[in-house]
């Protein structure tokens, strides 16, 4: 569901989720860094934090304040709510080890993706990548656009009307037109290609996973360096590959 930008907001919870996100981007900071950054007084900033630390969300340390380890808590019971979540980043991690290659598995939240398992979970890294649980643009990732082909058309209308198509590389597509016809491409081949389209020098291909109701329960994805994909392999095996897996776990759904 689209989020209601018109719908009005509590003020102060707006501002400790400001202070919280703040803190995970600098990895912890004082409250004259925050204060400054945020645009706020140090004294809101002060009560902010001592409501977190009380209820144990930050902690202190010297001048500083870091996030607490209980966010980890409510980010296991985000991760674990649903028993298919669980299989599906299994599924991931079993494709990773039949191909030796990064798997990622990317959920729809509000119209955008969030990454049920990432690809920097697995051992090897190509590149730094997303975390568990960040947000990107659905048509900037072969999974997110896997999700977007299997929508009905108003809803990718939708998505595209609130979040626009912003462009992460020179590769990212940017145009209404284009988007739905390699929508189209993908629903006619049944899996998704990101050419550098998120990352550069980065290449992935991805399926959506259906319940038996026909409802998505997300994308996963195989992501690549760009110097693997010129060949018969990438071409004609892995999608066969990762399309045979997904085929045979929706059936258990």
């Amino acid at each position: 569901m689209i989020p209601n930008d018109d719908a009005a907001g509590v003020a102060s919870l707006e501002t400790s989720i400001d202070i919280i996100e703040y803190l995970e981007r600098q990895d912890g900071a004082r409250i004259i860094d925050i204060a400054e950054a945020l645009d706020l007084s140090k004294s809101a900033v002060h009560k902010h934090l001592t409501s977190l630390r009380q209820r144990e969300y930050v902690v202190q340390e010297g001048d500083a304040y870091y996030l607490g380890l209980r966010f980890t808590y409510l980010g296991e019971g985000a991760l674990t709510r649903k028993e298919s979540y669980i299989r599906v980043r299994n599924l991931a991690s079993r494709l990773s080890t039949e191909t030796g290659l990064e798997s990622g598995v990317i959920i729809e939240e509000n119209g955008r993706g969030a990454y049920l398992k990432s690809e920097t979970e697995d051992v090897g890294r190509l590149h730094m990548g997303p975390k568990l649980g960040d947000r990107t643009h659905l048509h900037t990732t072969a999974a997110g656009k896997s999700i977007l082909a299997a929508m009905p058309p108003e809803q990718v209308d939708q998505v595209v009307d609130h979040w626009g198509l912003p462009a992460m590389t020179e590769n990212t597509i940017t145009d209404r037109k284009e988007l739905l016809a390699d929508l189209e491409r993908i629903r006619e081949r049944g899996y998704a290609i990101n050419d550098e389209e998120n990352s550069p020098g980065i290449q992935a291909i991805a399926t959506d996973v259906q319940r038996r109701d026909g409802t998505v329960l997300g994308g996963i994805g195989l992501t690549m360096s760009h110097f693997q994909t010129d060949s018969e392999w990438f071409q004609t095996r892995l999608p066969e590959t990762l399309l045979d897996h997904v085929a045979e776990f929706e059936e258990t759904l």
